[in-house]
C-alpha cells in the first residue's frame, strides 16, 4: 500500500459512513455513539472534591475575567465534570484522583468522546496526568495529560496569550528522548476545540502522535511544536507500567485477492489505542492500490472497527481491546486500483491538456507568485462518482520528477492543496487541486508520471484475524 504524507494516506479519511445502531464508529467527526450508562462508582465526597478542586483551579487562571463571566464559567465546569461523569461508564476513586490533577479537564471531553477509542479508554482510567508548560513571547504551551500504550502517543494541550484564537494551530512537530535519541513517528492534528472555548487567549486541542512500528518510546520524552513564530518545548515522563502488558498480537499471515491483484496480511497487534494491521502488495501485482474499500475489523457480534490511519505497508484501525471479542475479521468491499504508466502532459504556457487518462483529467490555471519564482498549477478531476469522489486524490508523488519537452528533470516545489466539490444533483464528484512548480522558460509540453487516480474493483473480501 502507498505511505501516507500527513495529507497523503493510502487509505483516506473520508468515507462519509452513516452509524449503524451495532457499529463501532470510529470517524470521530460522526462518532456520537451512545454509551450505555452503569453506576457511577466514586464516593459522595471524593465527587464533590472533583468539582471543588476543577473550581478552584478555574479561579485562579480567570483572575482578570469580569466576575460574571468566572461565575458562568464555572458553573459550566460543574455542568461539564457531572455530563463528564455521567457519559464514561465508569468512574473510580483513582480515576476522581486524575481528573483533580488536570485543571479544565472538561474542556477536553468532547476530543475524547469523538473518538471511540479514546472514550473506550477513558472508561478504564487509561491517562496519565503530565502538566508541563512552555511560555515564550506572552503566550504559554501547555500538555495536560496524555494517553499512551507506548505505539500511539496522544498529547491534550491547550495554547494561552495574546492572539490565541479557535483557528489557532501547532506545527514542526518533533518528538525525541530526553537524551536526544530519535524517535521516528508520524503527527496527527485535529484543528478541532472545545465548542466552549469562545474566549479570545486560549484554545484546547490534541496532537495524535504515531511512533514508528519497531521504535521503542523510551521513559522520558521531549516534544517541540511551534504556533507561528514562536516555539515550544516540553519534557515529560511516560509510565511505563500502565501498558507493558496490554498488547496481544495474533498470527495471520493470510493473502487475499482484488481484481487479480493479492495483498499478504500479517501479524495483527491489539493495544488498547489502536489495532496494528501490516498488509503488503504483493510481488507480481499488475496495477497501483490506492487503498481498500470500507476496509474495517469486524467481530462476532457485527462490531465494526474501521481503519484510522495508515503508512505504506501498515494500517491502524480504532481499538477493539477493551471489547475483548471472540473473533475478529478483516473486511473490505474492494479496492481502488489503476494501471500503471498513466500520464498528464499539459502546456502551462497555453493552458492546454494534451494528454490525460481519460477526459475527466485538466488542467484549468496557472498563476505565478507575487516574485514571479513560482508557478502554481489548478488541475481538476470531474465526473467522479460516489466511491471515486469520497477519496481524495495526490495526483503527483513529491519524489517523482517532471519534465519538458527536452526531457529535462524538474521537481514539484511544495505540496499539494486538495478541494472536492460534490454536486448531490447528478451525483458526481469534482475535485480540484493545486500544485507549485518553479516558474521557467520551459521547453512545453511539461509530462508528469501519475501516481493516484481515480478507478476501483467492487470484491468483498473476509479475512480472519482470530
Amino acid at each position: 500500500m502507498r505511505k501516507q504524507g500527513r495529507d497523503d494516506e493510502s487509505l483516506d479519511k473520508e468515507y462519509p459512513n452513516e452509524r449503524q445502531a451495532e457499529e463501532i464508529d470510529p470517524n470521530w467527526m460522526f462518532d456520537r455513539q451512545a454509551i450505555q450508562q452503569e453506576e457511577v462508582d466514586i464516593p459522595d465526597d471524593a465527587l464533590k472534591e472533583v468539582i471543588r478542586s476543577g473550581l478552584m483551579r478555574g479561579k485562579q487562571r480567570s483572575r482578570n475575567v469580569r466576575r460574571r463571566r468566572l461565575l458562568m464559567r464555572a458553573s459550566t465546569a460543574v455542568l461539564s465534570i457531572l455530563l463528564l461523569l455521567a457519559v464514561f461508564t465508569r468512574v473510580s476513586p483513582v480515576f476522581a484522583s486524575v481528573l483533580k490533577d488536570i485543571p479544565f479537564f472538561n474542556k477536553f471531553v468532547q476530543l475524547i468522546d469523538y473518538d471511540s477509542t479514546l472514550r473506550s479508554a477513558a472508561n478504564n482510567e487509561f491517562m496519565q496526568a503530565v502538566q508541563v508548560s512552555d511560555t515564550v513571547n506572552g503566550r504559554t504551551f501547555t500538555v495536560h495529560f496524555i494517553m499512551t500504550d507506548g505505539h500511539r502517543l496522544v498529547l491534550f494541550y491547550s495554547l494561552e496569550g495574546e492572539g490565541i484564537t479557535k483557528s489557532s494551530s501547532l506545527s514542526s512537530f518533533k518528538i525525541q528522548g530526553a537524551h536526544g535519541e530519535a524517535i521516528p513517528a508520524g503527527y496527527t492534528t485535529w484543528g478541532a476545540g472545545d465548542e466552549d472555548n469562545s474566549a479570545a487567549g486560549e484554545k484546547f486541542d490534541k496532537v495524535d502522535i504515531r511512533i514508528q512500528p519497531g521504535t521503542t518510546l523510551p521513559d522520558r520524552v521531549v516534544f517541540q511544536t511551534e504556533c507561528e513564530q514562536d516555539k515550544f518545548q516540553v519534557e515529560f515522563d511516560i509510565d511505563q507500567s500502565r501498558f507493558a502488558t496490554m498488547r496481544e498480537q495474533y498470527t495471520v499471515d493470510k493473502v487475499f485477492q482484488i481484481g487479480g491483484q493479492s495483498y499478504h496480511v500479517g501479524n495483527v497487534t491489539v493495544t488498547p489505542l489502536q489495532v496494528e494491521v501490516p498488509i503488503e502488495d504483493m510481488p507480481g501485482n499488475t496495477k497501483k492500490t490506492n487503498g481498500l474499500i470500507e476496509l474495517a475489523l469486524v467481530d462476532e457480534q457485527g462490531n465494526r472497527w474501521k481503519w484510522d490511519s495508515g503508512s505504506e505497508s501498515t494500517i491502524y484501525f480504532y481499538s477493539s481491546y477493551y471489547t475483548r471479542p471472540k473473533h475478529l475479521t478483516l473486511v473490505a468491499d474492494g479496492a481502488y486500483q489503476v494501471d500503471t504508466g498513466r500520464k498528464l502532459v499539459i502546456d502551462t504556457d497555453k493552458l492546454q491538456t494534451i494528454e490525460t487518462p481519460d477526459e475527466r483529467l485538466r488542467l484549468v490555471d496557472t498563476k505565478p507568485s507575487s516574485d514571479g519564482q513560482k508557478l502554481t498549477l489548478t488541475i481538476e478531476i470531474d465526473g467522479m462518482d460516489k466511491i471515486e469522489g469520497v477519496k481524495g486524490y495526490n495526483l503527483f508523488n513529491q519524489s517523482t520528477p517532471f519534465t519538458d519537452a527536452e526531457g529535462h528533470a524538474y521537481y514539484l516545489d511544495g505540496g499539494s492543496g486538495i478541494s472536492s466539490l460534490q454536486d448531490t444533483s447528478l451525483d458526481h464528484y469534482k475535485q480540484e487541486i493545486t500544485y507549485t512548480i518553479p516558474n521557467k522558460p520551459y521547453k512545453q509540453p511539461l509530462t508528469f508520471e501519475l501516481d493516484q487516480y481515480p478507478g476501483y474493483v467492487l470484491q468483498q473480501v473476509k479475512v480472519p484475524i482470530r
